[in-house]
């Protein structure tokens, strides 16, 4: 979405009552990871593990992280004093870049799990760290599925607009709406997460990062 137009209205957010509040998790979960790394040698058996490890709580952390500042800046761009003054534009915008860095980063750290998962770590009790996609909806190919869509029609539109192909009046970026956020590609297909899910997602695979943060390996017999 470009500047938001008459048509584009009904869509835009009223209030952020719909985008579930982040905030007491933190985001920087790399920072015990490092240290556990360091003081505990965590994963010293597996430089590959380490390595999905890192990437996996680093983007976790910035997905999280662009989450809790969308919200922050929706919450400004519908604040009834913002909308009286007229200057709510600007939040919009950020509120849409967060969004885009979040899905970005998300699509990113779902690939990282999964293959970490596939290396079946185990707690010192023998079950899995990493649950079965089963029993933890943001592991399912779906939900991968789903946000990739989001993220490759964010990039194809970026290349579409440099080679132009975008008629005038399509949207020329995603857009936030007053549930979740979506993206109009040029063949008129909508893409689209809800805030809702976006949170479930991220509130699961925070758990799974601090496990993952907080992990020491069993020391040989």
């Amino acid at each position: 979405m470009g500047i938001p137009t008459d048509e584009d209205e009904r869509k835009l957010p009223k209030d952020c009552g719909n985008m579930p509040d982040l905030t007491s998790l933190t985001d920087q979960q790399v920072l015990m990871l490092t240290l556990n790394l360091f003081f505990r040698g965590a994963y010293r058996s597996s430089p590959q593990v380490k390595q999905l490890v890192i990437n996996f709580v680093r983007l976790l952390d910035q997905a999280l992280w662009a989450y809790k500042n969308a919200r922050r800046e929706l919450e400004a761009y519908t604040s009834p004093a913002n909308q009286q003054g007229g200057i709510t534009i600007g939040h919009y915008y950020r509120l849409i870049s967060h969004c885009e860095t979040c899905v970005n980063s998300l699509y990113r750290a779902l690939k990282f799990i999964e293959r970490l998962r596939r290396q079946g770590i185990q707690k010192s009790d023998t079950t899995p760290l990493i649950p079965d996609p089963t029993t933890l909806s943001s592991l399912k190919d779906t939900v991968r599925q789903k946000v990739r869509a989001v993220r490759d029609a964010i990039e194809h539109t970026d290349k579409d607009i440099a080679r132009k192909e975008i008629p005038e009046g399509q949207p020329i970026s995603l857009a936030a709406t007053n549930d979740g956020v979506e993206i109009t590609g040029k063949d008129r297909c909508v893409k689209g997460i809800s805030y809702a899910d976006l949170a479930t997602w991220l509130q699961q695979l925070h758990g799974l990062a601090k496990n993952l943060a907080e992990y020491a390996e069993s020391k040989p017999v």
